[in-house]
């Protein structure tokens, strides 16, 4: 279950139609806002964080995870 800020998250990746393994970037700003939430769901394997400053893709699980809370709405 992902909390609310994680689902605040993943309709950042949901309005880019992102699917795993495709990068979507994050300004600073957005970083600083979801800091919390992309720690936690990189450590719950939801997310990669890529090497390109500010990138970010939905793993397997992380897309389930998306398209779940899509449908909690």
């Amino acid at each position: 279950m992902l909390s609310a800020k994680e689902q605040d998250l993943m309709a950042v990746f949901r309005q880019y139609l992102a699917t795993p393994g495709n990068m979507i970037c994050l300004d600073d700003a957005m970083v600083q806002k979801h800091k919390v939430a992309l720690r936690n769901m990189v450590e719950r394997g939801l997310l990669l964080k890529e090497r390109f400053e500010g990138g970010y893709s939905l793993t397997t699980d992380g897309f389930a995870a998306m398209n779940t809370c899509d449908n909690e709405e």
